[in-house]
């Protein structure tokens, strides 16, 4: 019995180790391929790097230069694996070219083509001419939003302080 306990630890480890060294075996798609299999294409500089705690991986934030295929908003949020499950390490600064898929959250990797600015010739050339992104249509209503709310705590912050000032005269 003792046995086959340490026999079934001795394979459990042995998977677990092979699972943890895989590295990404993806090869990246062309430029046309990687147009047709994704959602959005943007160029953009990375500006935020997040854990991704909910699903795991990283989260990126990105200023977008220059988009194709949909418009996109001027910050674009996109997760991505860690590196050895076909993830990339984008470094806050440097210019990308990010191609996306949405399933339920915006997601890239290795293996949809996405790649850094300079590495990215034969993708532009074969993108072409790119539209402008736009500003987020929640902004406006965002900035009404919060200029509602602080007139709303003003208003009561003067209530509360005229109620003591009239309980504390009596």
């Amino acid at each position: 019995m003792k046995a086959k306990i340490i026999l079934l630890g001795i394979l459990g480890a042995f998977s677990l180790s092979t699972l943890w060294g895989q590295e990404c075996k993806c090869e990246p798609l062309p430029p046309a391929a990687a147009y047709d299999s994704v959602d959005y294409v943007f160029l953009g500089t990375c500006i935020q790097t997040n854990t991704n705690w909910i699903s795991g991986g990283m989260k990126y934030s990105f200023q977008v230069d220059s988009c194709w295929k949909k418009p996109t908003d001027r910050l674009f949020i996109v997760n991505t694996e860690y590196e050895k499950d076909c993830g990339i390490a984008f470094q806050e600064g440097e210019q990308y070219l990010v191609y996306v898929r949405r399933v339920f959250t915006p997601k890239t990797s290795q293996c949809l083509g996405t790649k850094p600015l300079n590495a990215a010739e034969d993708d532009l050339a074969f993108l072409g001419a790119a539209m402008t992104p736009q500003a987020s249509d929640l902004i406006q209503p965002m900035y009404w939003t919060l200029a509602g709310l602080g007139l709303l705590s003003v208003l009561f912050m003067a209530v509360v302080v005229l109620r003591k000032k009239k309980t504390a005269s009596l």
